[in-house]
C-alpha cells in the first residue's frame, strides 16, 4: 500500500508524457482538423466543468448555507488558471496541457524544419530555471496563478520528452531489447523508491530530473507489459473500464467533495482519503461519465465525459 501512496505522485508527471506522446504526429504534421479537435477535447472541459462545479456548489450553498464561498470570480479563475481553491484545483493540469500544445504547435509553425533543437532548447532551459530557483518567481502570486504558472516549466521538459518518444519512435527502436529495457525500468523505479539518490528542490510539486526518470520508467515498462496476451473478451472489458478518464479526471473532486458533506451531515462512520474510497469515488464518476457520454454522445459535449 505504501507503494502506491509513492508512485501516486509521478501520476501527473506520466500523463505529461503521455499526452504528447500520442499527440505529438498530427502536431508534427499540423493537422489541421485534428488540431482542432484536439484544442475543443481540451477547452469544452476545462470550460464546462469550471460551470458544473459552480453551479452545483452555489446550488448546495443556498439550499443549506454551507459556506462554501463560491463566488463569480472562483468560476472565471477556474476557467481561466484551472485552480480555484473553492472549486477545482486539480484542472492546472489541463490548463498547462492547453498553452503547452499552443507553444508547441506554434513553435513547429515558426521554426518548421528547425523546430526539434527549439524545443530541445525549451525544456532545458525549463530544467534550469527549476534548478536555480529562478521559477519560483510566482512564489508571491495569488493561489489561482501560483501553481498553475509554477507547474508549467515543470512540466515542459515532461513534453518535450514525450513528444520526442514518438517523433523518434523510441520505444519501437528498443523493442528488441524490451526485456533489457523492462528491467531497467523496474530498477530505476526499485532505486528511486527506496533510496533518496536525488537532491530535493524547491518548487511546485513536480520538479526535478526524479520526476522525468521515474515517468519515463513507468511508461516504459507498461508498454511492453503482454497485454496484447490477453482474450478479446478481456481486452475489451480493459478498454471500457478505461475508457472515461477524462470525465472521471474532471468530476473526482466534485464526487470526493460532496461525499464528504454527505459523510459529515450524516455522521456517518466512513473514514476519507483510502485506497477503498478512491476505488468508490472512481467507480461513481465512471458511472456519470457513462451516464453523460450517453446523452450527450452525439454533440461536442461529449468530451466532458469521454
Amino acid at each position: 500500500m505504501q507503494f502506491f501512496v509513492w508512485m501516486r505522485m509521478f501520476a501527473v508527471p506520466v500523463f505529461m508524457m503521455l499526452s504528447f506522446i500520442f499527440t505529438s504526429q498530427f502536431l508534427e504534421e499540423h493537422n489541421t482538423d485534428k488540431i482542432k479537435k484536439r484544442i475543443e477535447r481540451l477547452v469544452i472541459p476545462q470550460a464546462g466543468w469550471a460551470v458544473i462545479y459552480w453551479c452545483i456548489y452555489k446550488i448546495i450553498d443556498m439550499a443549506y448555507g454551507l459556506g462554501l464561498e463560491n463566488g463569480i470570480t472562483d468560476m472565471l479563475w477556474q476557467i481561466f488558471s484551472g485552480h480555484s481553491q473553492n472549486l477545482n484545483v486539480t484542472m492546472w493540469f489541463q490548463v498547462d496541457l492547453i498553452y503547452i500544445t499552443i507553444l508547441f504547435l506554434a513553435v513547429i509553425l515558426i521554426f518548421k524544419k528547425n523546430y526539434i533543437p527549439v524545443l530541445y532548447f525549451i525544456g532545458a532551459v525549463a530544467i534550469i530555471l527549476q534548478y536555480s530557483g529562478l521559477n519560483m518567481v510566482f512564489n508571491d502570486s495569488r493561489f489561482e496563478i501560483k501553481y498553475p504558472s509554477g507547474r508549467f516549466m515543470e512540466m515542459l521538459p515532461l513534453a518535450v520528452i514525450g513528444f520526442m518518444i514518438t517523433r523518434d519512435g523510441v520505444l519501437e527502436k528498443i523493442r528488441g531489447r524490451k526485456y533489457l529495457a523492462v528491467n531497467i525500468s523496474v530498477f530505476i523505479i526499485f532505486i528511486v523508491n527506496k533510496y533518496n539518490i536525488f537532491t530535493d528542490i524547491t518548487g511546485y510539486g513536480y520538479s526535478g530530473i526524479k520526476n522525468i526518470l521515474v515517468a519515463t520508467a513507468f511508461i516504459i515498462l507498461f508498454y511492453f507489459l503482454p497485454l496484447d496476451r490477453l482474450s478479446a473478451r478481456y481486452q475489451k472489458i480493459l478498454i471500457k473500464l478505461t475508457r472515461y478518464t477524462m470525465g472521471i479526471y474532471c468530476m473526482h473532486q466534485l464526487v470526493y467533495k460532496l461525499a464528504c458533506l454527505i459523510i459529515s451531515a450524516y455522521n456517518l462512520n466512513i473514514k476519507a482519503g483510502t485506497f477503498i474510497g478512491c476505488i468508490f469515488v472512481y467507480i461513481i464518476c465512471f458511472i456519470f461519465a457513462y451516464l453523460g457520454s450517453m446523452v450527450f454522445g452525439k454533440t461536442k459535449l461529449k468530451s466532458l465525459f469521454d
